[in-house]
């Protein structure tokens, strides 16, 4: 994996090191995934490994995190705040959240039920009839009681 050389931004645009504060950060992937596999599970290390490579961006210019689907918002916030964790600049990070109105979004259980509740299904009903036609018998018999309303 290549090495990243980044620089977090304050909100005028400008380096930290412009400011006189700490020079550009050099990340190190392999040994921030080492880091990662200290703390948590494998699937989560994954999680977190993937998903702060691929949104890096956003650590500089958190404003970009409003442009990503609500579905991912999540774990993309908990992979930039481990990171920044790890990079030492997890104040500054979480200031600019702050400054761009990012917020931390979890629906409630009865929140997904009423989504779940007013969602059309009609959709899912179309994919079972067209899976029915590619299943053995014995697979069908388990869609069956998973999708009992048809």
């Amino acid at each position: 994996m290549p090495i990243f050389i980044r620089c977090y931004c304050d909100s005028s645009g400008r380096s930290p090191a412009w400011l006189g504060h700490q020079p550009p950060t050099i990340i190190k992937w392999s040994e921030y995934k080492e880091y990662l596999a200290k703390k948590y599970g494998n699937q989560y290390v994954s999680m977190q490994y993937s998903y702060a490579i691929k949104y890096i961006d956003c650590l500089e210019n958190p404003s970009k995190i409003l442009e990503v689907p609500t579905s991912i918002k999540g774990n993309i916030l908990k992979a930039l705040i481990c990171l920044s964790k790890y990079l030492g600049i997890y104040l500054e990070f979480k200031d600019a959240l702050k400054q761009h109105g990012i917020k931390w979004t979890t629906a409630t259980s009865f929140d997904s039920f009423i989504n779940i509740f007013n969602n059309s299904h009609d959709s899912l009903l179309k994919w079972y009839r067209e899976v029915t036609n590619i299943l053995n018998d014995n697979e069908k018999l388990s869609k069956i009681y998973a999708v009992k309303w048809n």
